[in-house]
């Protein structure tokens, strides 16, 4: 019996301990924050089995990310067995994320936990944006020696595949380092937090992200309205035109270049076509999970079309497991935002605001972007969707005993 309660309180920090690694790592290295957050799930399944409480929680949302597994698990039946591989591995991929939702949304019940990961997480993209600053005076980052992204303007990625992908990580290290900054017990905690905040805020406009800055835009502005702050909402949206028009490489990315001939948006149109044309010819169950890439000549109107993944999650999710499949997606999201709102508690209220604004732009960005089909980005989701989904519980501790 001794034996069996110390596994009982090993386990719950081996989890922590392994998610918190996974997420230091995660803009450095897909294989080890994949390790890591593999381990973390074993242990917390072998927890759960050592203490016979259900993998799910009984929830709305829950019962929502269910269904959209089981539609992920029927669209194999559209895969021609030569693609049956590359359709598991797409479900087996989607099965994990929903296991560290799960795992998160089990596991981070306390306020302590939740700073702890925050600023594990924080201290991570400070030196992911530090690389990118690197990166920008020198030419190359210092982990792996990639160049600045030589798109339309020059742009800092640091050790990620692309700026997009930076961009994304510091769409959640803005809100949180605020989140410590009007919480702060402390001057020099107030401080630390301070600097972050602009120092993620100087890196996120360096990645020239047009959609990350229209997603942060649009999310900020959004949760303003809805706690009825519009005299806030409107300061906001006057200094971000002052900016933008203020500087001109930002006048040149975020409005110049933001009209119907640019590359970028011809190329995202021929590519929604595409994803278009899949939904249309199988809306119920799609052209099977993982495989839009393949499938993708045999729907391609025009030949000179490149091809690509169709920057779109939502299009590429439709495509691939069906419209329901990504209903059921978006309800298990809005179910978890709509927890959030309601029982959110003192403390637990400006977290679950923070992770809002984060969340929101995360998923305004994917209507634009590949994020939820990159593995890091992906990872950064459903981290914290799953915090978020601790907080809308209701159940959370504020503080560890």
């Amino acid at each position: 019996m001794k034996i069996f309660a110390v596994i009982l309180e090993v386990l719950p920090k081996s989890v922590e301990i392994l998610a918190g690694a996974g997420l230091f790592v995660l803009p450095v290295s897909k294989t080890a924050a994949e390790t890591c957050f593999i381990a973390a799930l074993v242990c917390w399944l072998l927890l759960k089995i050592a203490s016979k409480t259900p993998l799910f929680p009984r929830s709305a949302p829950a019962f929502f990310f269910l269904l959209f597994l089981a539609a992920t698990l029927f669209s194999l039946i559209q895969i021609p067995p030569s693609l049956f591989p590359t359709g598991l591995k797409g479900a087996l991929r989607w099965l994990k994320y929903l296991g560290i939702f799960c795992m998160c949304w089990d596991i981070y019940r306390s306020s302590g936990q939740r700073s702890r990961l925050f600023w594990i997480f924080l201290i991570s993209t400070a030196v992911v944006a530090f690389d990118g600053f690197w990166q920008l005076y020198t030419g190359k980052d210092l982990f792996f020696g990639r160049p600045l992204d030589p798109g339309r303007i020059v742009r800092i990625k640091a050790s990620l595949p692309g700026p997009t992908d930076l961009a994304s990580f510091l769409l959640f290290a803005i809100p949180l380092s605020a989140l410590f900054f009007f919480r702060a017990v402390s001057k020099k905690l107030r401080a630390t937090a301070g600097f972050l905040f602009f120092f993620f805020l100087a890196a996120f406009f360096l990645t020239f992200s047009r959609a990350a800055f229209y997603a942060l835009a649009a999310s900020l502005l959004l949760n303003l309205f809805s706690m009825k702050k519009a005299k806030a909402a409107v300061l906001l949206s006057v200094s971000l035109a002052m900016l933008v028009f203020a500087v001109p490489s930002f006048r040149y990315n975020f409005v110049e270049t933001f009209e119907r001939k640019d590359i970028t948006i011809t190329e995202r149109r021929a590519y929604w076509d595409v994803a278009l044309a899949m939904i249309k010819d199988r809306p119920l169950l799609g052209v099977g999970v993982n495989t839009y890439h393949v499938r993708f000549p045999d729907y391609v109107s025009n030949a000179k079309t490149r091809q690509a993944y169709p920057h779109n999650c939502y299009l590429q999710m439709a495509s691939e497991i069906g419209i329901p499949g990504a209903v059921f997606f978006l309800l298990g999201v809005l179910g978890v935002f709509a927890g959030s709102l309601r029982r959110a508690k003192n403390g637990d209220r400006s977290a679950a605001g923070a992770l809002r604004i984060a969340l929101t732009a995360f998923l305004i960005q994917a209507v634009f972007d590949t994020n939820f089909y990159a593995l890091q980005t992906a990872f950064l989701f459903w981290v914290f969707l799953g915090i978020l989904g601790s907080i809308a519980s209701g159940k959370t501790l504020p503080s560890e005993k």
